[in-house]
């Protein structure tokens, strides 16, 4: 869920399968898990159960329900919906037929298998986001599995494309929400030892001292709220993954820390090989958008942030957001 409101050299990648990972090790899964003989993977099998008897202490027993392969998905097969967005187009002066050739070719620039298996739909309503601490928000864009259809949905909602007509935050709630989408939960490329060392690497991520900070980040992901303890943990941490990935894809991976630039990185390589030139597809993405929205060149697009008591309040040309924070 996006708020309008989850490096050095790529070397061999090694599975992490011990204990929480120090602060200063850089988090990878393995690149190559088929070379593994039968007995290494009884062995990591083995690993990744008692691992998830500790995990779930932390947060829950939903991550053991989440980690079990789903076998029940389709087949993958993309699919983009556009059947409200000639009303959301009402307030841009572009034809659906326009938009829809367009919006194709964005969504051919995410990595490749991240939008299959993945049903997209711009809706022209808002929803009010839920489970923070923060009042009178919406939410920007959300992925849920449907049980019906049998594979993922992402609904982005009408305040991301006309809130404030910014391409790059468009562009990065759409890949945080396809993140969210090809996590351990979802993704039908790991196995199931890979998602254990995958949730403990984001765990690990987030929980260091040296994670990825920004004061609107920052802000939401501290007033997540569940009714327990353990679900908020889990929460954090599943937010966590799908924002370092919306940088690392649309922003710029050299924001991020080395360690979680590692990460989202050795993600790709694993389940999206071949997914380059990343800072060009995410700006032919968001040069796309620009021409949809109508939008000024993203250097025009000022934030600017200030402190009022416990708030932090985010002025963004054509707008104002505020995100509590402790």
């Amino acid at each position: 869920m996006f708020l309008s409101r989850k490096t050095a050299p790529f070397a061999v990648l090694v599975l992490l399968l011990s204990l929480v990972l120090p602060c200063g090790q850089i988090p990878t899964l393995s690149s190559d898990p088929a070379q593994k003989s039968p007995e290494e993977i009884q062995a990591l099998n083995k690993q990744a159960e008692k691992d998830l008897i500790v995990l779930v202490k932390t947060y829950g027993s939903q991550l053991r329900e989440d980690i079990v392969p789903i076998k029940h998905l389709k087949n993958r097969d993309k699919t983009v919906s556009f059947e409200k967005l000639d009303n959301i187009l009402n307030n841009f002066l572009i034809d659906q037929d326009t938009a829809t050739s367009q919006l194709d070719k964005i969504f051919d620039l995410f990595p490749s298998s991240w939008t299959l298996d993945v049903e997209v739909f711009f809706e022209d309503t808002n929803k009010p986001l839920l489970n923070t601490s923060s009042l009178n928000k919406s939410v920007w864009g959300e992925e849920v599995f449907d049980s019906e259809k049998k594979k993922f949905v992402v609904y982005i909602y009408q305040d991301a494309l006309t809130k404030y007509k910014n391409s790059e935050l468009l562009d990065k709630t759409i890949a945080h929400e396809i993140a969210h989408a090809n996590d351990w939960r979802s993704n039908k490329v790991l196995n199931t030892w890979e998602k254990v060392a995958f949730f403990k690497s984001v765990a690990n991520r987030y929980g260091a001292k040296d994670r990825y900070h920004e004061a609107w980040a920052d802000g939401y992901l501290a007033n997540i709220s569940y009714d327990s303890k353990e679900e908020t943990a889990y929460h954090q941490v599943m937010e966590y993954w799908a924002i370092i990935t919306s940088v690392y894809i649309s922003q710029n991976s050299k924001d991020l820390p080395e360690a979680d630039q590692a990460l989202v990185k050795s993600v790709l390589e694993r389940t999206s090989p071949g997914f380059d030139q990343i800072k060009q597809k995410a700006s032919s993405r968001q040069g796309i958008w620009a021409g949809i929205l109508a939008k000024p060149k993203a250097e025009d697009h000022n934030i600017s942030t200030d402190k009022n008591g416990s708030f932090v309040t985010y002025t963004i040309t054509g707008g104002t957001i505020t995100v509590g924070t402790k």
